[in-house]
């Protein structure tokens, strides 16, 4: 896998944030990841703007005709959310998942939404992709906005494209939202508006859901932290709370202010065993760092501080200096 690959999960706002690259301790965890597979599959991420049980679901045809979106009876099948989490693990999130099995179709073709889940401040989507056989199948990065109540909640979005033959793909998107809480029942509109950066559908595949993330949040524990550190030259980065669920973990934290070098952290466990990590994002309004999930946890956490910096124009780690003396322990 190429450097800039390695780099798809970092999810930057362009407009609002300043632009950060992997540091060496992330491509080393992102190296431990990734795997070859059979199946071909892209991984890509962009920031947006703005403000099982195995039985068959049934969506009911609501429009048909020309360049309209339709609904149409299916069963329910495709890629395993687990799967796009880790491609090395055992897992299984079905008491935290919702199967839905609805698909939507326009003239490019249809889409199914095969299952949902809600985690931590985001939403984990899979869906099948079966273009129509004039459609040039290039390489897609579908980037789908979700509203709830008529507001467009999407802060980051990222994902993953697997080829399965030349008539199917599974698309996984990994999308942030503002203001999710977890433990309610929460409907939401899922718009799939374009089929990569550049590439907008006229006639969006869209489907209106319920996602109940109840059972999650039994098992979600949040740690207030409210601790700080601080360098030399008086920037800080305060600790807000620690997010923890079985499928990841998010710090929060905020830095007084954003220069060429960026404050961030690992997490060891007590036996010092690094936390495996997954994305991150840093702006004005904060930065956030997601991690494994609660199963990766072992006794007490310590959090130790890194700076990092790139190269200009370059896109190439310029600096990395764990700050060990000033790690922060919290019991967990």
């Amino acid at each position: 896998m190429s450097f800039y690959e390695k780099l798809n999960d970092v999810k930057v706002d362009v407009h609002s944030y300043k632009e950060i690259e992997l540091t060496e301790v992330e491509k080393k965890q992102w190296e431990k990841r990734v795997k070859n597979k059979l199946k071909k599959k892209n991984t890509f991420s962009k920031q947006r703007l703005i403000g099982f049980s195995a039985a068959a679901v049934l969506a009911y045809g609501i429009m048909t005709g020309t360049g309209m979106v339709s609904l149409a009876s299916v069963p329910f099948i495709g890629g395993l959310i687990e799967n796009y989490v880790s491609e090395t693990e055992e897992l299984d999130y079905t008491p935290y998942k919702t199967a839905i099995g609805e698909t939507a179709e326009n003239k490019l073709g249809k889409i199914t939404l095969n299952e949902v889940m809600i985690d931590g401040g985001r939403l984990l989507i899979s869906s099948t992709f079966e273009p129509k056989s004039d459609l040039d199948t290039k390489e897609f990065r579908p980037l789908p906005k979700v509203l709830v109540d008529g507001e467009n909640l999407t802060s980051t979005t990222g994902g993953e494209v697997i080829k399965i033959n030349e008539s199917k793909f599974t698309f996984y998107n990994d999308i942030e939202l503002k203001n999710l809480s977890l433990g309610e029942e929460v409907t939401f509109n899922i718009q799939y508006d374009n089929l990569d950066f550049e590439w907008k559908v006229e006639n969006p595949w869209t489907f209106e859901i319920k996602v109940s993330s109840e059972t999650l949040a039994s098992t979600a524990k949040t740690i207030n932290l409210d601790q700080e550190v601080s360098l030399e030259n008086g920037q800080t980065a305060k600790l807000e709370k620690l997010v923890i669920t079985p499928v990841s973990s998010v710090l929060y934290y905020h830095m007084n202010k954003l220069t060429d070098y960026h404050i961030e952290f690992l997490i060891k466990d007590q036996d010092g065993k690094q936390i495996p990590f997954h994305s991150i994002s840093v702006g004005e309004e904060g930065a956030q760092i997601r991690f494994k999930g609660s199963d990766s946890f072992n006794g007490p956490l310590t959090f130790v501080p890194y700076l990092t910096a790139t190269k200009k124009g370059k896109g190439s780690i310029d600096f990395y200096k764990e700050l060990p003396e000033q790690s922060i322990q919290i019991d967990y």
